[in-house]
């Protein structure tokens, strides 16, 4: 899993910097709290109509995932409802072959 990172805010005496920073650091939280950074990417699975498992490494129940490249415009459709390991993997079918790359969070 993707390791949390706190903001380090610079020492300095004018008043714009301090203010920059603290907009910064604002941004940088709300991102931070998001689920979405600490994904992971499973590249290049080869998916097909039959539920295969796949290994997403989170260390936890994944909240979502989102395709990021397919090489055609066949559907995938995940299976978690019947994982027996939801921890360590990842069900998922398509409508026919194809080969995904997934962001899983």
């Amino acid at each position: 899993m993707s390791e949390r990172r706190s903001f380090q805010k610079l020492n300095s005496e004018n008043y714009e910097i301090q203010r920059l920073q603290e907009r910064v650091e604002d941004v940088f939280n709300a991102v931070n709290a998001s689920p979405l950074p600490a994904g992971r990417l499973l590249a290049d699975l080869s998916v097909g109509i039959t539920t295969q498992e796949f290994n997403h490494g989170l260390g936890r129940s994944p909240l979502g995932y989102f395709i990021v490249r397919s090489n055609n415009g066949e559907s995938v459709f995940d299976d978690q409802e019947n994982n027996t390991k939801p921890t360590r993997t990842l069900r998922l079918t398509a409508t026919a072959a194809t080969t995904v790359s997934l962001w899983v969070f």
